[in-house]
């Protein structure tokens, strides 16, 4: 029986989860900052001091000590975490919340598709027709978007395959038995490094000068949101991990997906066909029924929630 101060930190770890993904997009799209790079370092920047910090007065522990061969090991995951992020910024900024919510579950087909084709794995009625159905709806959701984003689906559809081999490579390293709070920290330093690398050679370092709200109390107060609640989001996921709602929270996040897509119409505008917008409640509901049947299984952790913007 969950106490109460579980149930606490579900509801504090949910509403957190929304506040930052509305602000994040508010931020990309609203303000239109469009720096992926300069976005997402900053995000990965704050959460890795934030780690060093709660590791300094002992709150957590991390392991610092660099082993060569773990590192060695775990860089391509770093890789298609950085490729995530920073897919996830850009399509974010570009589709409507629903509809990244609903494409987002494009991530699990990949997934069950790498693992079908490498290991043989059998596939099951339930769970195949579910990504299917998701799968159909994603379809019909950019055949009917009347404000249909080329950039932002393909953007997308980047997000879920980077997204799907940093789930895979992640679950094909367990041997490493690195501690989830270690490989957020790994996963953070390597892309400031990989982030800001890109960042001078594109440029993003001196265009985003030329960004109208840089110097702004409301770019401030969404970066600052972003950036501490992103933290916050990625400890407090590793402590529910480890409580009695650790089979539970693919079915967890997948509440959120529904709770965030229906706040976010109240907050952005966006248009929508009716088509479109049956798709948009059947995938989230397939994907609802889909994540019920991983509960048994040892769960997969929304890559969302790992950065997290996108996220």
């Amino acid at each position: 029986m969950p106490t109460w101060q579980t149930r606490g930190l579900l509801f504090v770890f949910c509403s957190l989860t929304l506040i930052t993904m509305l602000t994040n997009k508010y931020v990309l799209s609203t303000l239109k900052f469009t720096y992926p790079t300069i976005y997402q370092s900053w995000q990965t920047g704050t959460v890795a001091v934030v780690l060093l910090i709660l590791h300094g007065i002992g709150y957590i522990q991390l392991d610092l000590t660099v082993n060569r061969n773990i590192m060695i090991a775990w860089f391509p995951a770093t890789v298609y975490f950085t490729g995530m992020i920073y897919s996830g910024s850009v399509a974010l900024s570009k589709l409507p919340i629903p509809v990244f919510c609903v494409l987002h579950y494009m991530t699990f087909m990949w997934v069950s598709l790498i693992e079908t084709i490498l290991h043989k794995k059998a596939l099951q009625v339930l769970p195949t027709l579910c990504l299917a159905l998701v799968g159909l709806s994603s379809v019909i959701i950019a055949r009917s978007d009347p404000q249909f984003n080329r950039i932002g689906y393909t953007w997308m559809i980047l997000h879920c395959i980077f997204a799907g081999m940093y789930l895979y490579t992640e679950n094909s390293l367990k041997s490493l038995k690195l501690r989830e709070i270690n490989k957020i920290f790994y996963n953070t330093i390597s892309s400031i490094i990989i982030l800001m690398a890109v960042c001078v050679g594109t440029g993003e370092l001196y265009k985003v000068l030329e960004f109208p709200f840089l110097y702004t109390r409301t770019f401030h107060i969404g970066c600052l949101v972003s950036g501490l609640f992103g933290a916050v989001l990625s400890i407090q996921g590793t402590v529910i991990a480890n409580t009695e709602y650790k089979l539970s929270l693919p079915t967890i996040s997948c509440i959120n997906k529904i709770l965030l897509s229906s706040l976010s119409l109240l907050v952005f505008q966006a248009g929508y066909t009716i088509s479109m917008a049956l798709s948009i409640m059947v995938g989230l509901l397939v994907g609802l029924i889909y994540c019920n049947t991983l509960s048994n299984e040892d769960p997969v952790v929304d890559p969302q929630h790992l950065h997290v913007t996108v996220d």
